[in-house]
């Protein structure tokens, strides 16, 4: 019995330790939120997000780091292609502060400047949109 009973603990502790591991990697730059896609093609790093598709709505998320300095400043490229459809973009920095807020935007590139390094997590809202975006961090120097 008191076998069964220290495998029983080991057992529960392993997985405890196993969830906490992938809950970790997860919130590490993985995309997240509810949405439906088609003909989707994504690709991402800790510094830039991108993706194509036919066909995407409801909302994704993500994190983009600048682990550099931003003493001259840190900017953030936003590129979108808008063939249908309604596309928002949201940028939030690590406090949970809504910075800039993009609605209905239509086929264009701009730049996103912020004050500091860290952690910004992207919202990407599409309404039956047909396209694509791109977000890219970049620092550059005055």
């Amino acid at each position: 019995m008191k076998r069964k009973l220290m495998f029983f603990c080991t057992s529960v502790v392993s997985i405890l330790l196993v969830s906490l591991m992938l809950g970790f990697t997860v919130q590490a730059g993985q995309s997240s939120g509810s949405y439906i896609w088609k003909n989707a093609n994504e690709n991402s790093g800790t510094d830039f997000w991108k993706a194509s598709y036919s066909y995407f709505d409801g909302l994704k998320k993500r994190s983009l780091v600048f682990s550099e300095d931003c003493n001259n400043e840190c900017i953030l490229q936003i590129d979108v292609t808008t063939l249908s459809g309604e596309l928002d973009i949201t940028i939030i920095d690590t406090s949970g502060t809504e910075l800039y807020s993009y609605e209905n935007i239509d086929t264009s590139q701009f730049d996103v400047e912020l004050s500091d390094k860290g952690d910004y997590q992207i919202r990407i809202d599409g309404r039956k949109h047909e396209g694509s975006f791109s977000v890219k961090s970049k620092t550059t120097e005055s």
